[in-house]
């Protein structure tokens, strides 16, 4: 059956094979676009978007540019980047079809102070195109704010112009007069007025030239539109002290045991024989009162615990070679005394015994012999890459104004890039 199929399989078939991949292949191809294709259909989108960042850069210099910001004299000039707007965020970054930020150097915004108006031009650069326009402003009675742009005027039809005079009908010549008065001689034309056109030639930003590579430094450098860089790495050899081997030490280490020790003796006492005292309890009773007499005494006396005296009467007493006294008999009371005590066991012949105190202390008892590793150092040169910068530098060359004042339509001018500004003044 396989040879068969084999034989039947001709020339035929395999230009219908062809065919079909063939056509399989164009309904691909009309199916999905090209990359080219695609270009060519999201172009008008990109200059869109441009469009839309030179307008959002024309509307944030309207706002940025006040009065105090302005130029002071004619001719002078102020200037803004892209990117010191973004540093003020006064706009978005902006992005061209490549996804890539376009310049912040190369965009500007410059302002320049004209006779009775300013010229502001918008610069916007990005990688795959670069474009400017040109905007008039001034302080015009319809501006809202300081300055505004200039509004083109309107022009209106003038349906109100002057009807031609009729042609007059020669009348017929008067009967001359004596003495007529002499006709009036005709007034000159008034020449036509000449005007002089004011032209502007507003020339753009430029970069001078690449300055010298200035020499190779470890300080880190970053490129910008201003400024190239170049790097390379350098490996040098740094010398440190590091760990390069061990020594093997051999050393006796002495050998402790802990042992108990006598370090001195206690001495315990203890009771061999008690016996009964009688021991003060601190208290006292006393007896009864009893008369002990009278006595006469020249002075009173004091009571105490165990003695008292009661008055009984008042004698003189002579004293033979001393005078007179008046004296007094007492009464005297008296009673004991008498201290209370307690029985108390107490220790009547004690036995001393003496026990020996004994520690525990590290006793020396020998050596070990030991071995141990001790690090050695070195130096050692270790490689290390270091990253070295060098740059050079170019300047932004600001752009300037030329004016010039000619007659209408001076091709000369508007063939070497001059414009018209709307001003003109009459030729003297």
């Amino acid at each position: 059956m396989y040879n068969e199929r084999k034989e039947s399989f001709s020339f035929k078939d395999v230009l219908i094979q062809f065919l079909f991949v063939a056509l399989f292949i164009f309904i691909l191809l009309w199916l999905f676009p090209t990359k080219r294709d695609l270009e060519k259909a999201i172009e008008p989108l990109y200059v869109s978007i441009f469009n839309e960042n030179v307008a959002s850069m024309r509307e944030a210099a309207k706002d940025y540019f006040t009065t105090p910001r302005l130029p002071k004299n004619v001719g002078d000039k102020v200037y803004i980047t892209l990117g010191e707007m973004l540093d003020k965020k006064l706009v978005l970054p902006f992005y061209d079809s490549q996804g890539r930020q376009c310049d912040l150097g190369g965009s500007y915004i410059e302002i320049t102070k004209m006779d009775d108006e300013y010229i502001m031009k918008i610069n916007l650069k990005c990688s795959d195109v670069e474009d400017y326009i040109l905007v008039h402003m001034g302080c015009y009675d319809y501006c809202k704010t300081a300055i505004c742009e200039k509004e083109e005027p309107t022009k209106q039809t003038n349906n109100n112009k002057p009807k031609p005079k009729p042609t007059p009908i020669p009348n017929p010549k008067p009967t001359p007069k004596p003495n007529p008065k002499p006709e009036p001689k005709p007034k000159p034309e008034p020449k036509p007025v000449e005007y002089l056109y004011e032209y502007i030639k507003i020339v753009g930003s430029s970069y001078t030239g690449w300055s010298s590579w200035s020499g190779w430094s470890t300080t880190k450098v970053y490129a910008n539109d201003l400024r190239k860089v170049q790097t390379k790495v350098e490996t040098t050899y740094k010398e440190e002290v590091k760990l390069i081997g061990y020594n093997v030490i051999t050393y006796k280490e002495p050998i402790y045991e802990k042992q108990k020790v006598q370090v001195g003796t206690k001495t315990e006492k203890s009771c061999a024989k008690f016996e009964t005292v009688l021991v003060s309890t601190g208290e006292y009773r006393y007896t009864d009162w009893v008369p002990a007499g009278k006595q006469t005494l020249c002075y009173t006396p004091k009571d105490t615990d165990t003695t008292k005296y009661y008055r009984v009467s008042t004698v003189d007493y002579d004293c033979g070679n001393c005078s007179v006294s008046i004296c007094t008999i007492y009464e005297v009371y008296t009673r004991n005394k008498i201290e209370v005590k307690k029985e108390q066991q107490q220790c009547a012949k004690y036995d001393i015994k003496e026990t020996p105190v004994y520690v525990e202390k590290e006793v020396f008892v020998g050596y070990e012999t030991k071995t141990k590793q001790e690090p050695v150092y070195g130096k050692v040169k270790t490689p290390v890459e270091v990253t070295l910068y060098r740059y050079r530098t170019r300047d932004i060359i600001k752009g300037y104004t030329k004016i010039k004042w000619s007659k209408h339509n001076d091709t000369t001018l508007l063939n070497s890039g001059y414009q018209y500004t709307g001003n003109k003044k009459v030729v003297k």
